[in-house]
Order: structure tokens, then C-alpha cells, then sequence
């Protein structure tokens, strides 16, 4: 018997772009899409048989939503999810992150989809992967490490820089005359002192992460990463001045 191709369910507040997007998803040729009212809905047509995935496209992605699809992880803890907002509640999304971080993926959008980029992260999480918006990551990974001094020796420090510009274990071996084994320990404390054991943050690429947190701990606590703010959201555009 064929087996089945992954179906992605989209729901969302908008049913236009919801629509749209689901019409978008149903061409192409691995993948069936099918448009839902509501997370609520796609819980009675989800199946336990087959790879699932929930796009959640709209205007706002507020608590009560996000609450809704953290109840349906819990239920199909299979099912990955797409969520493309202009803004999104940022404690009931770092919940459901911290809950759930694997096959995740979190987008601002100003309206405009690109088609060939929305695909590739529908297939992205699929595969097993997570996609967060900068500004999710930056909080998450800040509140996974302490405040205070990180205490890295100097030679832990000239590795991390060298891994925060992009090198991996090899590249860095070779330039500092270690092994790369020898490299590959030292990368490991790194991670365990910036607040990244494999254990607690496997949802994240923690070369990305360890970077994001090493950066923001270079600056000064007041001009860090994490901020007041209580929700996500695109800056309005700066209106045209007259000449």
C-alpha cells in the first residue's frame, strides 16, 4: 500500500489567507493541504496514522490560540506546527515553545507570503525542524542563561568567538592547533555554561543559540536582548516625511 503523503491543516483568524494558503500547499506534489476554521475543527479531523502538520495563519495569535494548540501537542505529540502571525502573545508563545520546541516554527508577516519560502517551511518542519523568529530565539535563549558573569577562561572565550563568527569544530581546530576532538569538548562546556545542555534545548541549533546568548552577554544587562514587551510583533512603518 502507498503511503500516505503529510497533510497540512490551516486554520487561522483570517480565513482569506488562510484559504489561500491551503490552496497554495494542496499543489504541490508531496504534500495534501486542507482548510480548517479552527484548531478546534482540526482536532476532529487529525489522524494518529499519518505525518500532520497545522499551519496557523492570521492577524493575531493570542493567548486563548496559543493555549488551544499547546492542548493539541499534548494530545498528537507528533503534529508539527506553522504559525505566521503579525503579532503573537509572548508568554503563551514561549510556553508553548518551552513545552514543545521540536517541529515548530514561528514567523512575523507583514501580509505579504512569499510562496517558495512559505513551502520550504512547511517542509522544513516536517523533516523535524524549528524555525523561530529572531527576536522568540533571542528571549529564549537569554532567559536559558544567567545574568551574571559566564566565568569563561580565555581560552574558552578566543573558541567561542570563533564559533559565535561561524566556524565549525574542524575550521577552529585547525587554526588554534587542536585536535578536533580536543574541540569538540571544549564546545561542549561552552554550551553547558551558557544554559545549553542537549537535554534542555534540543528544539534549537545551539551553535545559533550559544552565539545569540554569548553576544547579548558581551553587552550590558540594560542594552540586552530580553525585553518588557509582552507580545511579538512587526514595527509599523515609519510614515513618508515631505521634501
Amino acid at each position: 500500500m502507498e503511503a500516505r503523503r503529510p497533510r497540512a491543516l490551516v486554520a487561522g483568524d483570517e480565513p482569506l489567507l488562510a484559504r489561500g494558503i491551503a490552496l497554495l500547499l494542496d499543489q504541490a506534489r508531496d504534500l495534501d493541504a486542507l482548510y480548517v476554521d479552527s484548531p478546534a475543527r482540526a482536532r476532529r479531523v487529525l489522524r494518529r496514522d499519518r505525518t500532520e502538520l497545522l499551519v496557523w495563519a492570521g492577524d493575531d495569535l493570542n493567548a486563548e490560540v496559543l493555549g488551544g494548540l499547546r492542548e493539541l501537542r499534548e494530545e498528537y505529540r507528533s503534529l508539527g506546527l506553522c504559525l505566521l502571525a503579525r503579532r503573537a502573545d509572548a508568554v503563551a508563545l514561549e510556553r508553548l515553545v518551552a513545552h514543545s520546541g521540536e517541529r515548530i516554527a514561528f514567523v512575523l508577516h507583514n501580509g505579504r507570503l512569499d510562496a517558495a519560502e512559505l513551502g520550504e517551511l512547511v517542509r522544513s518542519v516536517l523533516r523535524g525542524h524549528s524555525t523561530l523568529e529572531p527576536a522568540l530565539l533571542d528571549r529564549l535563549t537569554a532567559s536559558a542563561s544567567p545574568a551574571d558573569e559566564l566565568n569563561l577562561t580565555v581560552n574558552e572565550r578566543e573558541i567561542m568567538e570563533l564559533v559565535a563568527a561561524g566556524l565549525r569544530n574542524r575550521e577552529i581546530g585547525r587554526r588554534l592547533w587542536k585536535s578536533e576532538k580536543a574541540v569538540e569538548k571544549h564546545v561542549g562546556r561552552l554550551f553547558s555554561k551558557l544554559g545549553l545542555p542537549p537535554e534542555a534545548s534540543g528544539h534549537l541549533d545551539r551553535r545559533v543559540a550559544a552565539t545569540r546568548v554569548y553576544l547579548s552577554r558581551r553587552r550590558l544587562r540594560d542594552h540586552g536582548l530580553v525585553g518588557p514587551e509582552d507580545s511579538y510583533e512587526l514595527p509599523s512603518p515609519e510614515p513618508c516625511g515631505s521634501t
